[in-house]
């Protein structure tokens, strides 16, 4: 990867190629738990929303349970409530440090309730 910033990443959670089916309800899409190696982890999130049927409701966020802290950081990544399209991630999801023992999450946080869609992610770790 030319010029991004961090070099030895390696893909640690993936929807895979069929993505996650957003859902009339609510749910971890992906996780990931940083090893207790005593070392720091940088993680990236890569993400993209295909809407299939004008949608409402489906909102992604992004979750870190801290090992010290507790629950923490929680922006949007998504909000599923467009019309069809495919909708990409535009840099909204800094480089994250986490510490050992930390979980990351892809967490759909509020219910699809009308249309069709489905998310593409994956977690890319140090």
């Amino acid at each position: 990867m030319s010029g991004f910033p961090v070099t030895g990443l390696v893909k640690r959670a993936s929807t895979g190629a069929s993505g996650y089916t957003l859902v009339n309800g609510t749910g971890t899409v992906l996780t990931w738990t940083a090893p207790l190696d005593g070392q720091l982890h940088t993680v990236y999130l890569a993400s993209s929303l295909r809407i299939t049927s004008a949608a409402t409701g489906g909102q992604f966020n992004i979750t870190v349970n801290d090992t010290i802290a507790g629950a923490g950081y929680s922006p949007v990544v998504f909000n599923a409530s467009k019309g069809a399209g495919y909708f990409i991630q535009v840099d909204t999801t800094p480089l994250i440090v986490l510490t050992p023992g930390d979980t990351i999450a892809i967490v759909q946080q509020t219910a699809l309730t009308a249309g069709a869609g489905s998310l593409f992610a994956e977690i890319w770790a140090s």
